[in-house]
């Protein structure tokens, strides 16, 4: 059978499908409609309902049969392209209905209204979805699987998100409310207004839980996906910067309320720390979901989730959260540089005169901040890599270096093209003043801090750019055979040569180099069951590693 001709038939199979699943769920609605029942609502209003499922129906089922019978005289047709994109397509539509399904369920529950109106649709999309999803999954064995692939890293995703949503929005609620009811003035218990739990938030939560339990632990991890490394990666390090951000937030307010105890702020207690909540249940959130899937990137105390076997990804995810440090150390010295420039101008007649004197404490208050969260964020990502070295850093991190050079390159650019541009502006008006270094004080701030990245990494820079070579090929090379005695000092080697091998053997054994030494070492080599031996000659004798 031709594409085109295959091509049509599908098209007509999802849409007589679609149209089908639409009628018999709205006749299934009207039917558990009590008012329709009654006679609040017509009879011929479920009229073209009956007609969609009457024409529609036999068509897909034939069409279905067709489709499927036809496999027996054209074998590839089962792992094509177009029924595969047909079958999850038709997949990822049932789940959608049936999340929402779950949804109506859970929410009508929880606000003790009748739960009727989520039926409809889950009792049509659930046997479609049974129906469609074994088909999907038969060219797994043979590589047809990238489409799936697609279908089941959407629905991770999607799940995971609205879970952390859900899951932020129903903490930072809870813990709102304990503010209100213990700092808040003029507050009554009894006051139900300000525990406004919505009932969407928990519903969404376990809908997310149920689609992300489906697509995590009953596919994604038990099948070795090539997709599944790279957006946990991703997850991982969106979730850690997240919840770095939402504690420099926390500090960055605190400190700066510190600063401010003695100003004439009327706000209440509550209004000065009302941004707590939402920041707290965002940073617990992304924590968890970090804690969960770092385990596979990182050597911790907790046990491994699942395993990663890609180690240039977990290079990749590791220099990422050590990039992540690195900006929060920039952004500690750009905010404490404009603060320290600020002063000038704080003190200038100008100010003084106008009576506006700000001595911008939040610059120093996010300097800080930023500093505490770089420092430590940076100590354990090295504390975590420090003793697991190995080939793929080296290439990661020739890769980490451009990075570097070519964002702060342009930074620093960019920040003398804007300080020129000011200056010039300022000469040919002739109207230098505080309000010259106000402006000019952030771009400053980044020309120097921008300046100082590049100095410090202007060796390794240097040597990428030098013969277009990495700088671990100026190192020594070795090829190591240890019998786990060197384990210990594997970081120093590192450090020192580029490790091309790291072999470990369990036993050693010596002979004689005469011809009865010889003999015994091809005895014992026959004898040994693995298939991994070294042999070198030491002086008179023969070392045998297995």
């Amino acid at each position: 059978m031709n594409t085109p001709k295959r091509l049509l038939l599908y098209i007509v199979s999802f849409i007589t499908l679609n149209i089908f699943a639409f009628g018999f769920s709205n006749l299934i609605g009207w039917m558990l409609d009590l008012t329709a029942i009654i006679g609040d609502s017509q009879t011929q209003n479920i009229a073209p309902f009956i007609a969609a499922i009457i024409v529609c129906f036999p068509i897909w089922i034939f069409l279905w049969r067709f489709l499927n019978k036809n496999i027996h005289s054209f074998p590839n047709e089962e792992y094509s392209t177009l029924r595969n994109l047909y079958l999850n397509l038709v997949n990822g539509l049932s789940l959608l209905f049936i999340s929402l399904s779950i949804f109506e369920l859970i929410n009508s529950i929880l606000k003790f209204d009748s739960p009727l109106g989520s039926f409809p649709n889950l009792i049509v999309w659930l046997p479609i979805l049974v129906i469609h999803l074994k088909p999907a999954q038969s060219g797994w064995e043979i590589g047809k699987k990238r489409i799936h692939e697609f279908y089941l890293n959407l629905t991770f995703i999607s799940s995971l998100i609205i879970l952390f949503i859900s899951s932020v929005n129903i903490i930072s609620n809870i813990f709102d409310s304990l503010l209100i009811i213990f700092i808040a003035d003029n507050l009554t218990i009894t006051n139900t207004s300000n525990f406004n739990f919505e009932t969407g938030n928990i519903s969404a939560l376990i809908t997310s839980l149920i689609l992300w339990y489906y697509s995590w632990f009953l596919r994604i991890k038990k099948i070795n996906f090539n997709f599944k490394t790279v957006d946990i990666s991703i997850i991982a390090i969106s979730q850690i910067f997240i919840f770095l951000v939402s504690i420099f937030a926390i500090l960055a307010q605190f400190i700066l309320l510190i600063f401010e105890m003695g100003g004439d702020s009327k706000d209440s207690l509550y209004k000065k720390i009302e941004f707590l909540p939402q920041l707290i249940s965002t940073s617990t959130v992304a924590l968890v979901i970090w804690a969960y899937y770092s385990s596979g990137f990182l050597k911790t105390k907790f046990r491994k989730f699942y395993d990663i076997k890609s180690n240039s990804i977990k290079w990749v995810y590791r220099y990422s959260f050590k990039a992540i440090s690195v900006i929060f150390l920039f952004l500690s010295s750009v905010t404490f540089l404009t603060f320290i420039l600020g002063i000038p101008v704080t003190l200038s007649e100008e100010i003084l005169i106008s009576s506006q004197r700000d001595w911008g404490f939040e610059y120093l208050s996010a300097s800080i901040s930023s500093l505490i969260i770089g420092i430590l964020s940076f100590k354990y990502i090295n504390l975590k890599i420090s003793n697991d070295k190995d080939e793929y850093e080296h290439k990661v991190q020739r890769s980490y270096i451009y990075i570097v050079g070519i964002i702060f390159s342009f930074m620093l650019i960019g920040s003398l093209i804007t300080i020129l541009t000011i200056f010039i502006r300022d000469f040919i008006s002739w109207s230098f003043g505080a309000s010259t270094l106000e402006i000019m004080r952030l771009p400053l701030s980044f020309v120097f801090n921008s300046g100082l990245i590049l100095f410090f990494y202007r060796k390794d820079i240097r040597n990428r750019l030098r013969n277009n070579e990495d700088f671990s090929f100026n190192k020594k090379k070795i090829k190591v055979y240890s019998l786990n005695n060197l384990e210990g000092y594997k970081s120093s080697l590192s450090k020192e040569f580029e490790i091309k091998s790291w072999s470990e053997y369990k036993n050693f054994k010596k002979y004689k180099l005469n011809e009865k030494g010889l003999k015994d070492l091809i005895k014992k080599i026959n004898s040994l069951g693995s298939n991994d031996y070294v042999v070198f000659e030491s002086e008179r004798e023969i070392n045998l590693y297995y």
